[in-house]
């Protein structure tokens, strides 16, 4: 009778373990699938900056722009 008892308690201890390691698992993937989603939507705001700059960086003739800020006439500068 004994052993019988202390089989039924090994069995709901190891029924328990198992039923407490799976809903742990299951919050860590939740969790994770979370994080992963932040992070895809933060990687694709940044894509989208990046783009941003660079078609204005392409836009921008640096040429034209800084030939302009150089001939500006400087008096303060004395020859």
């Amino acid at each position: 009778m004994l052993q019988l008892i202390f089989t039924i308690v090994i069995l709901f201890s190891i029924l328990g373990i198992l039923i407490w390691a799976y809903t742990e698992n299951r919050e860590l993937g939740k969790t994770h699938t979370r994080n992963i989603s932040a992070l895809e939507n933060e990687i694709a705001i940044n894509y989208g900056q990046v783009n941003f700059r660079k078609q204005h960086l392409e836009k921008y003739q640096f040429m034209q722009y800084n030939l302009q800020e150089v001939l500006v006439p400087q008096p303060k500068i004395k020859l």
